[in-house]
């Protein structure tokens, strides 16, 4: 169909467009659906742009009608906080983004293209941005604590010093401190993991107590929980003044394990907060990473720091070696799909629920490794991450570790992704899979190409409803298209070089607000 004066599937983009043309023709398709709004219904709509979506933004985007309640809820950032988590290795976290390969985290975080998107969102709405502060970040001060344990939370890179990357919870022993300076904010939330000697906890047993303070203003001191499962707890600050803030953490008794800190404005704010590792799969999403040896305990908790929210609920049921099902429970009121599930024996990890059968049934991810009549299970327990929209930024990494012990095969990524699609979408959130750009890697043997994972990618979003899939390739073109085009060097490899953050940020941005006007 054509709204007078232009078709839409003549809008496009061009890779030689800069980023402001590429804002018009943007903005100039907006208007477009703007005017089929006042023509088409909302099922109409879905349909042409379904039909037309590629044409429309000029790349390979697959189901982007995936986003629509998000930028529904972009348009309204002005009044209440929407929130983006994005996931990814070390493009994620901003490797090479200034230039100068492994650089700091204050670095990262404005060259990145997560701080870029951060950036755009924050001045297209107005508003103060919000993110996430690791307990390690490199403008923290630290004083007394341990070397962070890799088991313990999302995958997330912090670098204190350039060139050594340190990731994962903070130990925080008495009479240590974390000062760590936040920006402008009305609201702080301080996550932490709680543990005790009877759970899956690995070498974490029985963890302390810490203060906090905000602006020397008083410091509060938290209370051990030793005696529910191991979880991950936040305490949140509200109602402070909008203005920067020093956060001051010091251990009180034993040892305490600090993740770190989100931060945002109560009264409309868009956070980004970025987790990235370097040299990261999607195995690393899951625990199960051979690079970071992650423990069948440490998947727990890895799982634990996504999932569904509850106060930890202990019941009883009936599970059957080799069988997902779990009967017998004398009440399934208050579970929900995504929600962790933990026991001393008889179940592997990670372990959470996909299905309520019934009232006195559910389904399983993983089968049971025993058989019980009385099982004990633990369900719920942590503080969920939560999210209006996860972005995580994936294939390069899987695809060159292809080949090892545990090899990363597009079937692999695609079942891991599946599992964090499952938890996020049963919370309400939508998921924007990117594709890696190429790189000059080679990988022998290769008996998949990365092609073969962009393709992974893209079923995905065929796949679920709440997935759509972008392919920085598409726009990139060839590894030494992308090296004349300034957005990577051959020294960096696939990491974006800071043009390459920025334009890897606009379209991202473009995508995700190309039709703010949809569903309304």
């Amino acid at each position: 169909m054509k709204v007078p004066g232009i078709n839409l599937a003549d809008v496009s983009i061009s890779t030689g467009m800069s980023g402001d043309e590429m804002a018009l023709v943007l903005q100039d398709s907006n208007l477009v659906l703007g005017e089929l709004s006042n023509i088409l219904s909302v099922a109409d709509h879905e349909t042409r742009l379904r039909n037309t979506e590629a044409a429309a933004i000029g790349y390979q985007v697959t189901n982007i009608q995936a986003l629509f309640g998000v930028s529904k809820k972009l348009a309204a950032a002005e009044y209440s906080n929407v929130v983006i988590n994005v996931l990814g290795d070390s493009i994620t976290y901003g490797t090479y983004s200034n230039g100068t390969g492994l650089l700091t985290d204050a670095n990262a975080d404005v060259y990145g293209y997560v701080g870029r998107l951060r950036a755009k969102l924050a001045r297209l709405y107005g508003k103060d941005p919000g993110g996430f502060i690791p307990a390690n970040h490199s403008a923290n001060v630290l004083s007394g604590t341990g070397s962070p344990v890799s088991s313990i939370g999302m995958p997330q890179t912090c670098v204190r010093v350039a060139g050594t990357a340190v990731p994962h919870a903070l130990p925080l022993p008495s009479g240590a401190t974390i000062t760590i300076p936040v920006p402008r904010c009305t609201d702080i939330e301080i996550w932490y993991f709680d543990s005790n000697t009877v759970t899956n906890a690995g070498a974490i047993a029985n963890t302390g107590t810490f203060s906090y303070n905000v602006d020397s203003a008083g410091a509060t001191t938290t209370t051990a929980d030793n005696a529910n499962p191991v979880a991950y707890k936040k305490i949140a600050i509200a109602g402070l003044a909008a203005s920067e803030h020093s956060l001051v953490l010091t251990g009180v008794s034993g040892t305490c394990y600090i993740l770190g800190v989100f931060y945002f404005s109560a009264a409309g704010c868009v956070s980004v907060n970025k987790f990235g590792i370097g040299s990261g799969t999607s195995l690393d999403f899951t625990g199960e990473s051979s690079q970071n040896f992650i423990s069948a305990a440490g998947r727990q908790r890895a799982w634990g720091f996504v999932g569904v929210a509850k106060a930890p609920t202990t019941l009883t049921g009936s599970v059957t070696n080799g069988s997902n099902s779990v009967t017998g429970l004398s009440s399934t009121s208050g579970l929900s799909v995504g929600m962790i599930v933990g026991s001393a024996t008889n179940l592997p990890l990670p372990c959470y629920i996909t299905e309520i059968q019934s009232s006195t049934a559910i389904t399983l991810s993983a089968a049971a490794t025993g058989t019980s009549a009385s099982q004990s299970l633990i369900f719920g327990g942590n503080e969920a991450l939560t999210g209006d929209i996860y972005i995580i930024c994936i294939g390069h990494n899987d695809w060159t570790h292809q080949n090892d012990a545990i090899a990363t095969t597009p079937d692999v990524m695609k079942t891991r992704l599946q599992l964090l699609i499952d938890i996020f979408t049963a919370k309400g959130a939508a998921i924007l899979l990117v594709g890696s750009p190429r790189a000059t890697n080679t990988v022998t043997p290769e008996t998949y190409t990365i092609e073969d994972y962009w393709t992974a990618l893209d079923e995905l979003a065929e796949e679920n409803a709440n997935v759509c899939t972008m392919q920085i390739s598409s726009i990139w073109g060839t590894h030494a298209e992308a090296v004349t085009a300034g957005f990577v060097s051959v020294a960096s490899g696939v990491h974006p070089l800071a043009r390459g953050a920025s334009h890897m940020a606009q379209a991202i941005y473009n995508v995700l607000t190309m039709c703010p006007g949809i569903n309304a």
